[in-house]
């Protein structure tokens, strides 16, 4: 059978001004989900997206939507993204003095819950918290700017995660973000990283055709784990 790779596109890097018309070209590419940042200035260093947003691309959107909430206390936000449409949420496991209880606040809504990992999380933090995910991010980079170099620890990252949920015998999707392009995303997926998280590899310039968009999507579909 044929599986192609899990791609996420990931908006961070967009022209806005044209933001609509560069999602649906990711679509049309098959793109699986749509990777939607949302960064509060403080954690991540940087200001992104707020509900508008996410409510107005689940307008045009036929993938899910996932919101990445890299920002501090996420649990005070998860309502105002649940009921903006987002499908997914994901919380950094270092943002918050309770991570486990905002992963249930997300379930609570019906929504899927992901654990984002920063570079320097610890793995200990991973056991107990996987259990009560539905997917994991690796980062390769620190939360908040597209465009960074992918961080060679990321390799040996997503081996150790694919060992710990093996032995937890669950079988959830691991993603990859930060750095990942056509250099890196082989030997990320043959790493263990089951979908790629594309932000400036997809949308690299402001002017940035659909036909490339589309291009570019299906190169990294055709990649093999």
């Amino acid at each position: 059978m044929d599986i192609k790779t899990k791609i996420a596109a990931s908006i961070l890097t967009c022209n806005l001004a044209y933001l609509g018309e560069a999602v649906l070209a990711a679509q049309a590419g098959g793109a699986d989900y749509l990777h939607v940042d949302i960064i509060d200035g403080a954690y991540g260093g940087n200001y992104s997206f707020g509900p508008k947003t996410v409510q107005d691309l689940k307008a045009i959107a036929d993938i899910p939507i996932e919101v990445h909430l890299e920002l501090y206390e996420p649990q005070h936000y998860i309502k105002l993204f649940a009921d903006a449409g987002a499908d997914m949420i994901t919380i950094q496991a270092d943002s918050c003095a309770c991570p486990l209880r905002a992963l249930n606040l997300v379930k609570s809504y019906g929504k899927q819950a992901g654990l984002g990992l920063s570079p320097g999380t610890g793995l200990q933090m991973v056991k107990y918290l996987a259990p009560h995910s539905d997917y994991l991010i690796a980062l390769s980079v620190d939360p908040g700017f597209g465009g960074q170099k992918l961080g060679a620890s990321a390799y040996e990252k997503l081996g150790e995660l694919k060992e710990i949920l093996q032995k937890q015998d669950r079988e959830i999707p691991i993603f990859i973000d930060g750095g990942v392009n056509r250099e890196t995303a082989p030997k990320l997926l043959q790493c263990g990283a089951d979908a790629l998280i594309l932000g400036s590899a997809l949308f690299p310039s402001n002017d940035i055709t659909r036909e490339a968009i589309i291009r570019e999507i299906q190169h990294y579909k055709q990649l093999e784990g």
